[in-house]
């Protein structure tokens, strides 16, 4: 009797790593809560090729666009908790507690968190045909015509970049929400918005072949990637530091021996040599953090994000 319980013991204590060993056996689904073309997606296509060759599995990208990020959300929450089905989450899993009277994530409890990912930079960002060379100017043109010109979001962190500077400044500018950063860029170019509140890695083939000219990004200091692009908090909206983010969720109850595979494999897939080159271009900082890091995180950023919903003059809808 001694011997079995003794046996039962040891196979309940290897359990886990059995569980670990055998984690993934079979394709893993990247969700991205943004459509193709933005910076979620570009970025999560980089990501979902590195870490297929950690994983030793195809790592296909979902893209369910809607509700800045609470769809995609919404579907990893009530898929199996098995660590096959990843939340590319964004800004946007935290800003939406604060941006969305109907609660259906709650990201801190149904939610399990594995690693950050990367943060990026907003923009304030017009035509390259746009007589506007910098943020004052455009603030004049505004101001000359109130009411009348148009500014675009496809996302919370560009309607908080874009509200701000319109708040600060106290223009009358039309604000202009979008599901997706291409859809918007297409209306900038085509004359149909005076400007936009972008990410520097959905604008970044735009910026790069001259169809875009930034104005001002989001953060206090400037970009290290884009020196030249003078900050918001340089260009008359102090104080004003706002930086997006990226991370990786997986649905609540995920057991933790397969949250610290996906954890150790997705940090390691983040350091490869051929992922820093492709960031560059998106104007995408990586950062990788633990699963109790990002949690830490993540309760920060829900804070920040109720005083910048709440300075912006912003209610939830």
């Amino acid at each position: 009797m001694t011997r079995l319980i003794a046996a039962l013991l040891v196979c309940l204590a290897a359990g886990p790593a059995v569980g670990a060993e055998a984690y993934p056996n079979r394709p893993v689904t990247l969700v991205a809560p943004f459509a193709a073309g933005s910076a979620t997606d570009l970025f999560a296509r980089i990501i979902a090729a590195e870490l297929r060759n950690k994983l030793g599995q195809s790592v296909v990208v979902d893209n369910k666009p809607g509700a800045n990020g609470s769809v995609a959300a919404e579907y990893v929450k009530r898929t199996k908790a098995d660590g096959y089905t990843i939340l590319m989450g964004t800004t946007g899993t935290a800003s939406n507690v604060w941006l969305m009277k109907e609660q259906r994530v709650d990201p801190t409890k149904d939610l399990d968190p594995v690693s950050r990912l990367g943060s990026i930079s907003w923009v304030i960002a017009v035509h390259s045909s746009s007589p506007h060379k910098t943020l004052a100017q455009l603030v004049e043109a505004v101001r000359a015509q109130p009411g009348k010109l148009a500014i675009g979001h496809p996302s919370a962190g560009a309607l908080i970049t874009g509200q701000t500077m319109t708040k600060a400044f106290k223009l009358d500018m039309i604000a202009v929400p979008y599901k997706s950063s291409p859809q918007a860029m297409t209306d900038l170019i085509g004359g149909r918005l005076a400007a936009m509140a972008a990410d520097f890695a959905s604008g970044a083939g735009y910026f790069a072949s001259g169809d875009m000219r930034a104005l001002a990004v989001s953060g206090k200091q400037r970009s290290s990637l884009y020196p030249n692009v003078p900050s918001m908090h340089e260009s008359g909206v102090t104080d004003f530091d706002l930086v997006g983010w990226f991370s990786a969720f997986v649905p609540a109850g995920t057991p933790k021996p397969v949250i610290d595979v996906l954890n150790a494999k997705i940090v390691e897939a983040m350091a490869a040599p051929s992922i820093k080159p492709q960031t560059d271009k998106l104007g995408i900082e990586v950062v990788t953090s633990s699963p109790e890091g990002l949690a830490d995180f993540l309760r920060r950023e829900i804070a920040k994000w109720e005083i910048y919903v709440r300075d912006a003059g912003l209610k939830a809808e």
